[in-house]
């Protein structure tokens, strides 16, 4: 070949963006207990209190005797254990130029928390109390075999009428006000936006519906999110990782405290080195983690499947 024929590759110093799930459900936990992770396999102990028991008092009764609380420590396990490694060719640094290796862990880096969101929706979706789990019609509880069908046609379950009915079923559970949290899918949010009641700005009052309440984050942000949170008490949450079997979803909601969850980078962690056995830099990382659900009644679900 003459030196001629020879066409460069001309790398480009900016980096196209890539297209990446949002990660929602690591804001749906409790993080309070992370402690001194070592190994995959390691235990955490979460202390929990039992309840105070509450008895009509006599008047002058003396030689009370207390009631002794009964703490005990639950174990969480650390049941996960993740890693990347990557390496990048002398070659191929000199043509590019750029800051190629940043761009790398950074996708490593989203690699791994994407791991963990999809850990934590399964993890809470095997948690939830059978009680909380909404019904199909005719049915003990839905399932995935069994889905409640959500939709606009006839005979569907209304988007918004499943939120509330979520939120009615944590409070029925004495569940706390604060923190509670819904995770829904685009089409979830597709059908709500079809409802006149957060569409239909016409009038003043839906207006200042529409301006009510805290914003919810995640990727459902602005008035609908505001005024969801407002009506049902859920702060909303949006993405494509909602666990699903086939054309079945499940929706889950809850408060924060229910579940809780451990992580851990072990010290030295990621490492960069020179490879020995080529021309190339390297970079591996590690990381552990692991979650449980402490109060199932904490938490609702339903199994939903969306009309076409």
């Amino acid at each position: 070949m003459s030196v001629d024929a020879f066409i460069p590759t001309v790398w480009s110093k900016k980096f196209k963006d890539v297209l990446d799930p949002l990660l929602v459900y690591r804001n749906c936990v409790n993080t309070d207990y992370e402690g001194e992770i070592k190994q995959q396999g390691d235990t955490v102990r979460v202390n929990t209190i039992g309840p105070v028991t509450v008895s009509s008092y006599t008047k002058n009764t003396i030689n009370l005797t207390p009631e002794v609380l009964q703490g005990a420590g639950q174990p969480m396990q650390i049941t996960q254990a993740d890693m990347f490694y990557f390496a990048l060719d002398d070659v191929d640094k000199a043509q590019m130029n750029v800051g190629v290796m940043e761009q790398a862990m950074k996708r490593a880096s989203f690699a791994m928390k994407n791991s963990i969101d999809s850990f934590l929706g399964s993890t809470i979706a095997a948690g939830v109390h059978e009680d909380n789990i909404l019904e199909t019609s005719g049915t003990t509880s839905s399932s995935a075999s069994n889905p409640i069908v959500v939709g606009t046609g006839a005979g569907d379950t209304d988007a918004y009428a499943l939120l509330v009915n979520l939120a009615t079923r944590l409070n029925k559970a004495n569940v706390p006000d604060g923190d509670r949290w819904v995770v829904v899918n685009p089409d979830f949010v597709g059908l709500l936006l079809l409802d006149a009641r957060f569409t239909n700005f016409g009038t003043a009052s839906s207006m200042e519906t529409i301006k009510q309440g805290s914003s919810a984050g995640g990727a459902l942000g602005g008035g609908l999110a505001s005024a969801l949170k407002t009506l049902t008490g859920l702060d909303v949450y949006v993405t494509n990782q909602v666990p699903v079997s086939g054309s079945v979803y499940t929706i889950l909601a809850g408060y924060k405290g229910a579940t809780s969850y451990a992580e851990q980078i072990p010290e030295g962690q990621p490492e960069a080195y020179r490879l020995q056995t080529g021309f190339a830099d390297a970079v591996r990382g590690l990381d552990l983690y692991g979650a449980k659900v402490f109060e199932p009644a904490g938490l609702a679900s339903a199994y939903v499947q969306y009309s076409v």
